[in-house]
């Protein structure tokens, strides 16, 4: 793109973002990005900023309006602009690049910025770059602290270069390797368009149309443990915890092998076996009633008793999945009244709830709560815990959760 903008004597600038706000959300989909607040609760109607997938949808509304003006007198690009629409001008600022008439150059704010930094003082980090013409241009950066016993280890070529050395070349400083041949040129420059630099990293424009940031090494290990094992994760099979590096924005092009192979070595996975799909949470919804209008409600314990709790009060929303859960000392009927009363602070009133035919649930506290909100209470079918099915399949997530993670 950048090369086509370039050489051209006159440029407009126009800013689209007062139109981010018009394209209509579908009906049937508004549900999805409802939110609670103190007065209600309420679902945009028109896409908003935030949604991961909001940009690449904005683009392609964009494009096709302006499709037979594109690549032609018309460009449409994603960018943060600190100015606004210009007119008539012979320079400006694209993707971090100046273009004009003269073609592309370097920002020379950017360049700025960076000379004007102190010297530093310490050796935190190191710079990947390659000098062609007397100039040097960055590959990749990185800011760590060898160990005294990784001093000592012998680099190869293939752990210091990233995979996307010759993408992230192409675009920093528009250079390709010599010596391919005619294929692999194709095959470059057909893989090199999904790609951008954003100084001082290299993102991918993937098939979703989300933007992800390329990553490697040593990096790319501490993102996958961090999505498979992490303080909020729960040993995921391979597959979710690939996509959990998805919806996180980063990418490189061996995840779901990486992802195998960390499974394979995971000792609390290789103890406990595989969390099959069907232990998992569902994520299909089944479209039956409003969110958070219908919860079930269920205990699990006793367990081994930690800082004085023994049970763990669960509440499901039967509509978005919604798990809330609670470690408690007890499971009397006044512990699931004073929960109960915090659910409905933060999501509003309930139409019904459903829980199982435990004392706990039956005693005449917990239906004078249910009568004083008005809330419809339904007991599940005795000795049938797929009455309350929900609450079953979240109770045994968490559970496996807990073994893989506290044993």
């Amino acid at each position: 793109m950048l090369e086509r903008l370039a050489g051209n004597e006159y440029y407009c600038f126009l800013d689209g973002f007062s139109g981010y706000f018009q394209i209509p959300i579908d009906p049937k989909d508004q549900e999805k990005i409802t939110f609670t607040c103190p007065y209600g609760t309420f679902a945009y109607r028109h896409m908003l900023f935030g949604l991961c997938n909001a940009p690449g949808t904005f683009q392609r509304c964009m494009m096709a309006i302006f499709h037979d003006m594109i690549e032609k007198t018309m460009e449409v690009f994603m960018d943060d602009f600190s100015e606004k629409s210009h007119f008539m001008v012979k320079e400006g600022i694209v993707l971090g690049h100046k273009i004009s008439k003269n073609g592309i150059e370097v920002d020379k704010a950017k360049v700025d910025v960076i000379a004007k930094l102190p010297h530093p003082t310490t050796v935190k980090g190191v710079v990947l770059g390659q000098c062609q013409e007397k100039h040097c241009w960055p590959i990749h950066y990185a800011s760590k602290i060898m160990t005294e016993a990784e001093s000592s280890y012998i680099m190869t070529e293939k752990e210091i270069t990233p995979w996307f050395a010759d993408f992230a070349n192409y675009h920093a400083g528009n250079f390709i390797v010599k010596g391919m041949s005619s294929q692999q040129k194709n095959k470059f420059f057909k893989d090199v368009k999904h790609y951008f630099w954003d100084d001082p990293f290299l993102f991918k424009i993937c098939a979703d149309q989300v933007i992800r940031r390329c990553v490697h090494g040593q990096e790319a290990i501490d993102i996958l443990k961090a999505c498979h094992n992490g303080p909020t994760e729960g040993h995921h099979s391979p597959n979710y915890t690939a996509k959990k590096v998805f919806d996180s924005r980063f990418y490189w092009p061996t995840i779901y092998h990486d992802a195998h192979n960390l499974v394979k070595s995971c000792d609390a996975c290789q103890r406990q076996g595989k969390i099959l799909q069907r232990d998992e949470i569902p994520q299909n919804s089944i479209q039956v009633c409003e969110i958070f209008d219908v919860w079930g409600i269920d205990f699990m314990g006793p367990f081994s008793s930690l800082r004085g709790n023994k049970y763990i009060l669960v509440a499901v929303d039967y509509l978005s999945k919604w798990v809330e859960a609670k470690a408690l000392p007890t499971n009397d009927a006044w512990v699931i009244c004073k929960f109960l009363k915090s659910i409905f602070a933060r999501f509003g009133t309930p139409r019904a709830i459903i829980s199982d035919r435990g004392t706990h649930f039956c005693n005449d506290q917990f239906a004078k709560v249910m009568l004083k909100y008005g809330v419809t209470y339904r007991l599940a079918t005795a000795y049938h815990p797929q009455t309350s099915g929900q609450v079953e399949v979240s109770n045994r997530g968490l559970k496996r959760i807990l073994e893989r993670t506290v044993g």
